[in-house]
């Protein structure tokens, strides 16, 4: 018996076979769009290499021990992991800068030492032979990290001899004996000011962090409040 076969039309393909093509363009797409965070292994310890891996954003690992000083903050504006694990690592401010400024992202922190951080409110100040002001006192917050509108989480973290200090008051005495005070403002967060932000702190050491107020510049006020002298959240 003779079977009258019809052959697949040249160039068509199976319609089980088509569905399959579909689906695999599909998944490239896909894989393709979902590409992994960047990943950069930091193998200097200075200021200057740090401050350019974490401008990138991603997975930053710390690949080198030692004591990393800054002389400004660093912004954090994309999301990171930093992570030192394995290695002794020292993040310091010197007692003259904050270390870290995050605004609106995702961090995580691994074994890193927060040392020496500083922020000092900006001091009142008139101008010289006049009544007006040239500057008004202003809070000291985060010495070591601020943090607004972001997610952070610390593991075997350490946190240690950071200071946010309140600015100084201003008094200014007219010829006629009467005087003129610009008051002196407060201190939150010696380590740590979170503001609309989630904390989480696993494993970690928190010691000698401290908050100052602002001293004021006539002495029957005083000085001003403080809050949080590890974490103000």
């Amino acid at each position: 018996m003779t079977l009258n076969a019809h052959p697949p039309v040249s160039g068509s393909s199976p319609h089980w076979l088509l569905k399959i093509q579909v689906l695999l363009a599909l998944l490239f797409l896909q894989l393709s769009l979902a590409s992994p965070p960047s990943e950069i292994i930091l193998q200097t310890c200075d200021e200057d290499s740090l401050r350019a891996a974490i401008v990138q954003g991603g997975i930053v690992r710390i690949g080198c021990d030692g004591v990393i000083p800054l002389t400004t903050e660093i912004l954090v504006r994309k999301d990171l992991l930093l992570t030192a694990e394995g290695r002794s690592v020292t993040i310091s401010g010197q007692d003259q800068t904050r270390l870290f400024n995050l605004s609106n992202v995702t961090a995580e922190f691994r074994n890193i030492t927060f040392a020496n951080g500083h922020h000092q409110g900006t001091h009142a100040r008139f101008i010289t032979n006049d009544s007006v002001l040239e500057s008004v006192a202003q809070d000291g917050f985060g010495g070591a990290l601020v943090i607004t509108n972001s997610t952070a989480t610390f593991v075997t973290c350490t946190f240690r001899m950071n200071c946010a200090e309140g600015g100084h008051g201003a008094l200014h005495t007219y010829t006629d004996g009467t005087t003129l005070l610009s008051p002196s403002r407060f201190g939150y967060g010696g380590a740590v000011f979170s503001q609309d932000s989630s904390l989480s702190f696993a494993g970690c050491t928190l010691s000698s962090n401290e908050v100052q107020a602002g001293r004021s510049a006539a002495a029957s006020f005083g000085w001003g409040w403080t809050s949080g002298g590890a974490i103000h959240a």
